[in-house]
This record gives C-alpha cells, structure tokens and sequence, in this order.
C-alpha cells in the first residue's frame, strides 16, 4: 500500500499539479485562490482519479494499522537497525521533496532571479577553472560576492560544470541541500537523545516543516538550502564532546561548518554562532559529564569556524570602503510575519483562514502545529522529568523560546536597540525556529516513547505522530513551483534575441571569453533583478544592471540611476519627433557609451512593447586631456511625482530637457560631453582631486581589440596624444591594473569607474582581478584548516571506537 501510493503521489505531483502553473506564487483568501483556479485550471477525470485514490490509500493505511497494527510493525522493524532507519528516513524526504524534479524552469519570483545571475556568473568562471572572485558578466565589474555569501554559489556552480544546464543545476543543488539537511538534523538528534525514533522524527520535522520549503524554493532563497543543511554539524560535533570524545578533527569539522555558514550568509552565520554559543553555554550548565574537556574542545571548535569564516566576515568589516556597506544594513522596515502565516495552515495556495492585507506578507510561512504539539508534550514532560531529561531539554527550549521572541517580538524597543538583530528582518529568523522546533519535536517524541506500553504501542513507536505529521504537513508538497511554459517576459523582444543569435553565428566569441559590448534595457516598473536576469539567462551578454545595487559605487551612482532616466524617457515612445530626439540625445548616447552598451532594448511604458536601439559604435574607452575634480556622484533619483509634476508644469518644453535637468546623472552625462566618434569626452570628473588638471591637448582614440573574460579584461587602444582615459568598468582598490605592462595607481571618477593615464601612440591596458592581501592571507588560512582537518581525520581514525553511541541500539 505504501508503495501503491508513492506511485499514485508521483503521477499526481507529474501530471496534475503542473496545470497550476497560470496560478500565482501566493493567495491570502482561499476564495481567490477557487476563483482563479476555476477560471484558469482545467482538471480530467485522472486528476479526480489520482486524488481520491491517494486518499483512499491513506485511508487504508489507517485501517490497517487500526486492525492490524501494520504501520506500527513496519516501524519496529525500520527503528531496529541504523542502516534501516538511514534508508527509511532518506526514502521518505525523496518522496516529501518530490517537487524539486518538477518539470520546467523557476517561476522567478522573491529573490530567485538575483541568486540565478550570480549562479550563471559563477558557473561560466568555472567553467574555466577558476574561483571567482570578480565578475565581468554581471554589473560594470563588480567583486565576486566578497560582501556577501558565496559559497552556495561555488557548489552549485561546481555541479554545473558536469551538468551544463543552469535550471537543472538549480533543482539539483536545491534537492541536495533539503536531503542532507534531513541526515545531518538526524546525526545531531540521535547524538542528543540516543534514540532512532526521535532522531527520525526530528529529522522530519526539519524537512517537512513549510517555512523551510517557502523560504528556500518558492520565496528563491536558494543560498539556504545548504545554510540548513550545514546548521546541524558543529551542533552534532559539540555533542560528541559531550559524550565523550576527543578527537580533535572533530574540531575541524565542527569549525569549518561553522565557518561555512558565514559563508553561505553572513547575518545568518552570526545568529548560527550565537545560538550554538547559548547552546554550549546552557548545555555545560546542566550536563555534568566531560564538562572540563567539553568546555576546552568547544572553544576551539567556535575559534576554528570564526578564523574558518573570516575570509568573508573580516573582510566585509575591514574593506567596506567604497561599497554599500558603509551605510549599514537594516532590514527592519520589512513586513512581520502574521502570527496567521505561522500558525494556521497554509501552502500559500489555498490558506484556510482569510488573511488581511496587512497579513498577507508572505515574509512567513507555516511552521507546522503538529510539530507544536509535539514540543509542547517534550515542554510539558521537561518539568516533570529528572535532571537528565533537563540537561537535554532546557537547553533547546530556551534557544526555541528566544527564537520566537526575536520573530515575534522585533518590534520591541529593546530589539529594536540592536544593529545586529535589524540587519535581519522578523521573518528571517523563522530558519532558527524550524531548527529549535525540529530538535524540540524530536525530545517530545522521545517522550512519548517514554509513556511506552502494549496498550499504547502506537504511542510508543511514534505511529500516530507520524501519522499526525503527514497529514497536518504532507498537504504543504502539493507544488509547482517551475513553470512548465516560460512566457515571453517583454513584449517584441524576440527581435533583439533574433538579432544576438545572428551576429553569435556570425562572428563567434572565443571559448571563455565574454562579449566585448554590453546589452542595456529599461526597466520600467519590473523588479530591479528579473528583468536583467531574464535578458542574460537568453543571451549571456554582460548586462550592466543585474546586480546588487549596494555592492560598488558605479551601481548605486551611476547604472541605476541611468536607468530610471531612460525609464523615463522611454514613455515617449510613441512620439516620432522624441524617438528622433532620443537617437541624438548626447545624454542618452553619452550615458550608453559610458558603460560600453551597443543595443538598448527599449521597454515602452505599461509594456506596450518594446524596440530595440543600436547606435553604430561602442567602445570601452573615453578620452579626455582635462580632469575635473568633482564629489562623487549622490545616488540620487528624483520621486515620480516630482517627474510627473515638472512635465506638466513645463508642458511646452522639450521633455528630454526637463529629464536632464530633473536627473542628476543626466546632468553629469551631458557635463561630460561625450564625442562618439572620436571616443573622446571634454572632460572626465575624479573625485579624489584637489585642483583641475589640463594636458594641454586633443586626444582621440582608436580601440584596436577588446578581450574581455570573467575576470580579466585586455584593451589595445592607439591615442593621438597624452591623455586621461574613463574605462567602462567599476574602480576597486584590490584590481591590478596594467598599461603596456606596467602595473598603475588607477583614479576613480566621480561616479566609481576607472581612469588612467595613456601616453601618445599605442597602448595595452589589462584590468585583472585579485583577491587583496588580506584576504588571499584568509584563504591560505582556510585552506590549511582544511588540509589540517584531513590529516588529523587520518592519523585518528584507527583510534576511533567501533561502537559509538549512534550505533548502539537504543530505543
């Protein structure tokens, strides 16, 4: 039976569910959610089929354990051994996560589109087998995730290598993630509680549990799936101290996993190492063995993941300068989670209680109530239990019970008080909770097998909990989290994608290298990332815009602002004498020939459609023999009801004069005075300059080749004189930069792009990337733990004993 109905639930997750794909991500009223499916899903007679035959199985199921106790043997005989249980435990989080194998690509929605970009820049650098650490792909230049979390990036682009197909890495690196967090949750309960069952159903907790599904998959946080995977090892490792064992490339482990989360993110890797610091702390106050040794072993677990993790968080702290960061992070004004989201049942497809507006953030997800009836069996036995019991559970309910005060109680002043909990938003540490919920579970069903009698045999082998638990969170994998058909997100922009293809066919790039042009598009109203991922994901073109617009200078000053000017230029579209006026704008020009860009993909206002604009030059190189010192760029972007305002009030003016002059970029373009013809300019801005400097000259410049990889670029450029020349990539202190073989001391200009001096004549400039001295002293320390941990693993491992206490069988 429980065969029959795997085979009924993977025909209904392959044949029904994908006719969901029209509905969107999320409903608040169940109401809406009938309407829109009524409207727009068209079931069969084999969807009915496949529905009720799954209930009926389930059905049967339960008579079978009520006439025979089937489902409860079954469970005896899986807790019997470890190998059993490992195996029952991995079949069944296979069959919960079914949805990862769905077919099509990612809906992008949330934050997927922005972790799709940098999974395609990672996976084309190593491609060519090498780390990154800077990218060219996406952004002007921009370093390689060094201020945020990489690693999740690094793996995933690793699989890619083999796979070569971005969305079923995607799936996969996602799968793997879900998988293993539910091994190592087990490993870190059935250390904790010695107990199969328990451990089991801990480790279903954490899989199973919805917030850890929507945060991940359906909200696009993919860097978390291996956060939750990794989460349980120094846990799993610290109690192994307690237990007794001293092996020191436990250490290493515990500290490189630790670090690790620091590394996949850095806000959730400080939350990791505080609650494993309280846990410690706790744990030593209420557990008398090996404390002394315990104690010793810990601290330098912690010490190794904090060093392990310092190649990211120290350099963010030190190297800040000239980045987003300067200004801080604070996520507070994101909506909370409504206790509604949490509590009450949900999928996001059909909510069974209506929600209010001001409840529908999907910022949290449902965390599970028969998972909150098992804790409260675990809380209610804590204070009737010995000190034994205390030991283990006082320690978790109390990281359970701050989980819920930082989700539940953000708004406090006194929270509210600290930098380090607003640089995450409420809702985000509902990952914690699920952890401290999962292991909480797990020691109430420990408890139940407590109460273990022949009449509550059910009771005892944790048949009826896990029955609870399937049915209260099996619901939740109804999925379809791909789309099956991948509409055409900007109306006519099949004739750009027709006419990249033409010229790839026609003049291929070499193996590695990227193109030496940019593609530019205007936003409008899309989301800052879907757009620009969508147009690199079909064309592997560099796009200026999808990135981070906190990471440089050149983003946050330059790029985003230009293009909400040209946002709004484009809603004069359909005027012929403007599209006139804009094909000889020097701002429009100007701005594109500052960033390298030969085709903009103009998107007219309400995407009505769009057109395509190509001018006949680009080039990566502005010459100029006068610099101008001028403060770096504000990132200023004028309110759109001040726009509207400005273009009514002077209705009988040029339109493009009234956005010049509303737009401080436009007005630093047009200061500038770019000439196309001769890649020269009047005059390039640095902002690190005290008085204006002249040469004395007119120089022009002719670009001979332009190479440009994922990491390094190659210039071959002849000017006419000595000049200064703007390159159109992003200024960063850790870049080697070389002209004509000679390493240079690189200016930025006043919106955060290169410009060096060129003598008379022909010239070779190459901009490499680097990680800078610091971090390369961080990475040789990473590695060397790393190589360390290996050589301590095998020296011990003849010492280590044949029968630890997860091996014994203890029910």
């Amino acid at each position: 039976m429980l065969a029959a109905g795997l085979v009924i639930l993977l025909l209904l997750q392959y044949r029904t569910l994908p006719k969901l794909t029209p509905l969107p991500a999320a409903y608040w009223n169940f109401d809406h959610f009938l309407k829109d499916f009524t409207a727009t899903v068209r079931l069969t007679a084999e969807d009915y089929l496949l529905a009720a035959s799954l209930v009926i199985v389930f059905g049967f199921l339960l008579v079978l354990e009520w006439r025979r106790l089937s489902l409860t043997r079954l469970l005896v005989w899986v807790f019997a051994t470890e190998n059993r249980t490992w195996l029952a435990l991995m079949i069944l989080t296979a069959t919960w996560i079914r949805f990862y194998w769905v077919e099509g690509s990612g809906r992008w929605i949330g934050d997927s589109t922005a972790h799709l970009a940098y999974l395609i820049a990672a996976a084309h650098t190593i491609k060519s087998f090498e780390l990154p650490v800077w990218s060219n792909l996406i952004g002007v230049g921009t370093p390689y995730l060094q201020y945020y979390g990489f690693l999740y990036f690094y793996f995933a682009g690793a699989i890619d290598l083999i796979l070569r197909d971005i969305h079923l890495t995607t799936k996969l690196s996602l799968w793997l993630g879900h998988m293993v967090s539910a091994a190592t949750m087990y490993l870190f309960a059935r250390q904790l509680m010695n107990s199969r069952p328990a451990a089991f159903m801990a480790a279903l907790a954490y899989v199973a549990s919805f917030w850890h599904t929507q945060q991940v998959l359906l909200m696009g946080r993919y860097p978390l799936s291996l956060f939750y995977a990794l989460l349980p090892v120094p846990f799993y490792v610290f109690e192994r101290f307690v237990n007794g064992e001293k092996h020191y490339y436990l250490v290493g482990i515990g500290g490189i996993a630790l670090g690790a989360l620091s590394m996949i993110h850095p806000g959730y890797g400080f939350w990791a190492t505080f609650f494993l610091l309280l846990y410690v702390a706790l744990r030593l106050a209420t557990e008398s063995r090996n404390r002394q040794a315990t104690l010793r072993l810990s601290i330098l677990m912690t010490t190794t993941g904090i060093l392990f993790g310092a190649y990211l968080t120290l350099g963010m702290f030190l190297e800040q300068d000239g980045t987003g960061l300067q200004a801080g992070i604070d996520l507070a004004n994101v909506p909370d989670p409504s206790w509604k989201r949490v509590f009450l049942w949900s999928n996001l497809y059909f909510p069974m209680v209506p929600l209010k507006l001001e409840e529908a953030a999907w910022y949290g997800g449902y965390l599970g109530m028969s998972l909150l009836g098992l804790v409260a069996v675990g809380a209610w036995c804590l204070m009737r239990r010995p000190r034994a019991a205390v030991s283990i559970g006082l320690p978790i309910f109390a990281c359970l019970a701050i989980t819920f005060l930082l989700v539940f109680g953000y708004r406090l002043s006194l929270l509210q008080a600290i930098p380090f909990v607003t640089a995450l938003n409420a809702g985000r540490y509902l990952l914690f909770v699920v952890f401290f919920l999962a292991i909480c579970a797990g020691f109430g069903s420990r408890e139940l097998i407590a109460f273990r009698s022949q009449r509550s045999r059910r009771w005892g082998k944790l048949t009826i909990p896990l029955l609870v638990v399937v049915a209260d969170l099996g619901p939740t994998t109804l999925q379809q989290p791909f789309a099956v058909v991948s509409g055409v997100l900007i109306k006519d922009s099949e004739v750009l994608l027709e006419q990249l293809e033409e010229q790839e066919r026609s003049t291929p790039i070499p193996v590695n290298q990227l193109q030496d042009e940019r593609l530019f598009l205007n936003l409008g109203t899309m989301h800052p990332f879907i757009a620009p991922t969508w147009l690199l994901k079909c064309t592997g073109w560099p796009i200026p815009q999808a990135e981070h617009r906190r990471i440089l200078p050149s983003m946050m000053v330059f790029v985003s602002p230009f293009e909400r000017y040209l946002s709004r230029v484009m809603h004069f579209m359909d005027d012929p004498e403007v599209v006139s006026a804009i094909r000889r704008s020097n701002v429009v020009i100007g701005g594109l020939h500052m960033l390298n860009v030969r085709k903009l993909m103009a998107v007219q206002k309400d995407y009505a459609g769009s057109r395509v604009f190509e001018w006949k030059r680009a080039s990566p190189i502005l010459v100029s023999n006068r610099l101008e010192p001028r403060a770096e760029l504000n990132q200023v972007t004028p309110p759109e009801e001040f726009i509207d305002w400005s273009l009514d009030r002077f209705s009988d003016r040029d339109p493009l004069q009234i956005l010049q002059e509303v737009f401080p970029v436009a007005e630093y373009i047009a200061a500038t005075e770019v000439h196309g013809p001769t890649n020269s300019c009047k005059q390039i801005f640095v902002s690190d300059l005290e008085v204006m400097r002249d040469l004395g000259t007119k120089p022009v410049a002719m670009v001979h080749d332009h190479r440009v990889w994922d990491q390094r670029v190659e210039i071959d450029v002849g000017v006419s004189e000595a000049c200064f020349a703007r390159l159109s990539y992003a200024y960063f202190p850790s870049l080697t930069i070389r002209v004509n073989g000679e390493e240079v001391k690189a200016m930025k200009t006043s919106a955060g792009f290169v410009m060096v001096p060129l003598a008379a004549g022909d010239n070779s400039i190459e901009i490499e990337a680097k990680l800078s001295m610091l971090r390369r002293i961080l990475f040789g320390l990473d590695v060397a733990l790393v190589i360390g941990t290996v050589w301590l693993w095998w020296r011990e491992r003849r010492q280590l004993p044949t029968n630890s206490p997860s091996e014994q069988n203890s029910e």
